[in-house]
């Protein structure tokens, strides 16, 4: 762990094989920061091995990659972001993001003003989601969760339940509750902000834009294949796992309940083929049951392809859950601290040091 410095903001930037984002995203931070007092920007890199490192020495930037052998995920990457941050409040974003101005000012005077605040995020759009006519918001599609029962404003600051994506985080806070869980491959930040709102920290929502996100679809058989390739599935189901054993059992079996019972309908058609060689009614009445549950998505989706690719999803990610329970995942504090640092703010001039 580096030793602090006077720094007020600490910009991470996570990323593995962002050759086609890294430049945009950089660019964009740095256009952001121009009128903030002392900042520092980390590229944290899961050993890419395309043209990423490349792209981004060309930034005053301090470069941390981990190495070659280690378990690289985007938990690994804000874990490690936050032994090496320097500043009052760190903010995580991922390379796929882009920054948009005027946010880190109010972020930052928030913060300052609530002591009580850990993390706040603000507005994200989802471009490869959005069209000419419709604006694809993370705070209109459900994926910010208000503290309370209530359906969040997105035009009126929120107390939340996590920070997922881009988000500023008061630095002690996520140290003091143990730092982001580094095996675990997804639902990294929910995790988090369990145990920080257990310490009695507060998550904020801010009405502005924070970032543009210009990754993946969340649509078709390619994103299914695209997150049971890089691990998402099973991190849904290692978070469950580590969050259950932190005493978060019946708030993730809330959350966690469509998944589970479709991963449950699965191994029981598993089952019902099995019975099918002695009692043939089996395995129609699951085929029935399977059909009526795909039709009930349709007509949600507006869309009989929609609605059978959301079963499929949902219950491969349940299936996963239930397999992740037989594994043990290693505690946060197995995972390597001596990562390769190239730091390019001494090189170019920009050594924070000189900002104290």
């Amino acid at each position: 762990m580096v030793s602090k410095i006077n720094v007020k903001l600490s910009i991470a930037v996570i990323c593995k094989n962002e050759g086609k984002n890294i430049d945009r995203c950089l660019n964009s931070i740095f256009n952001s920061i121009a009128t903030l007092g002392p900042t520092e920007v980390l590229v944290v890199d899961s050993f890419s091995t395309d043209d990423t490192i490349e792209i981004a020495s060309k930034y005053p930037v301090r470069i941390i990659r981990l190495r070659e052998n280690w378990p690289h995920s985007p938990a690994a990457g804000r874990y490690t972001a936050f032994l090496h941050s320097r500043g009052e409040y760190t903010m995580c974003i991922d390379a796929d993001m882009e920054m948009k101005s005027g946010f880190l000012e109010k972020a930052l005077v928030f913060m300052d003003t609530h002591p009580q605040t850990a993390g706040l995020t603000g507005i994200i759009k989802h471009t490869i989601l959005s069209t000419a006519e419709y604006e694809c918001l993370n705070c209109e599609r459900g994926e910010l969760l208000p503290l309370t029962n209530k359906q969040l404003n997105p035009h009126a600051p929120a107390m939340l339940k996590s920070i997922p994506g881009a988000g500023v985080f008061r630095s002690s806070a996520v140290v003091a509750v143990g730092n982001f869980h580094p095996f675990l491959r997804a639902e990294e930040e929910y995790e988090l902000c369990q145990r920080l709102r257990r310490k009695g920290y507060e998550l904020w929502y801010l009405p502005y834009p924070v970032t543009d996100h210009h990754g993946y679809s969340d649509n078709g058989w390619a994103e299914i294949k695209r997150r049971l390739r890089r691990g998402f599935m099973t991190g849904m189901g290692e978070m469950f796992k580590v969050s259950a054993i932190s005493g978060f059992f019946v708030e993730n079996l809330l959350r966690f309940r469509l998944y589970l019972a479709l991963g449950a309908y699965m191994v029981l058609g598993t089952m019902c083929l099995i019975l099918g060689f002695f009692k043939p009614g089996f395995p129609l009445f699951w085929l029935l049951g399977f059909i009526l549950m795909v039709l009930t998505l349709s007509v949600k989706k507006k869309s009989v392809q929609r609605g059978l690719l959301s079963i499929i999803n949902n219950a491969l990610i349940g299936i996963h859950i239930y397999i992740q329970l037989l594994f043990r995942i290693p505690t946060a504090t197995a995972y390597p601290t001596n990562p390769i640092i190239i730091d390019l703010s001494v090189q170019q001039g920009c050594d924070m040091e000189s900002n104290k």
